[in-house]
């Protein structure tokens, strides 16, 4: 058959589920996609592991009531990072509000030029409690990112602060080897 057919007849079925104003409905925030979609997806979000992206945010401007409150919200793509370069180092600034232990947190360096950075950021404790939550947008729960570092590092004499919600990471750049020149034969 047909792509374009297949695609036709597609937009008719959806056309017969959802009455004729179903595009519109679509456009306006209302109808099959309206809050109350959102609210349930939340909901299903919740079910999968923490750190998982499983449905997007609902569309901006897409009702007024607060979302589902939940004990944990994912950290999508895990915390927010800036990376600066130095002659001499490499910085790595982690956005980790609300750290309280610092077993809640484990840096690593993978080969020269990779650090992965694990842990647990804590939900407010208000946050176990639905009928207090009005508003939840800061996420919380289990996390892992992997970082790549734009130049290889050493992995001795690595600086760490953790300070106002923030985890910074100095490394040392390690020295670019001379490049070697190779016998070619012919």
């Amino acid at each position: 058959m047909n792509p374009l057919r297949d695609a036709i007849e597609k937009l008719r079925k959806v056309e017969e589920l959802f009455g004729p104003d179903f595009w519109s409905s679509m456009m306006n925030g209302s109808g099959p996609l309206d809050e109350g979609f959102w609210k349930q997806m939340q909901q299903l979000a919740g079910l999968f592991p923490p750190g998982q992206n499983v449905f997007p945010a609902p569309p901006a401007g897409g009702g007024g009531a607060p979302m589902q409150a939940q004990a944990e919200r994912p950290v999508a793509a895990g915390p927010p990072v800036d990376l600066f370069l130095t002659p001499r180092n490499v910085i790595v600034c982690i956005s980790l509000p609300g750290l309280r232990d610092p077993g809640d947190l484990r840096a690593s360096l993978v080969g020269d030029s990779r650090l992965r950075v694990e842990g647990t950021i804590p939900p407010h404790p208000l946050a176990s409690q639905p009928e207090a939550v009005v508003q939840q947008e800061r996420a919380t729960g289990r996390f892992s990112r992997v970082i790549d570092l734009p130049v290889p590092v050493k992995d001795t004499g690595v600086g760490s602060t953790y300070q106002n919600g923030v985890l910074e990471l100095v490394f040392e750049r390690a020295r670019a080897e001379e490049a070697k020149p190779l016998h070619i034969r012919f």
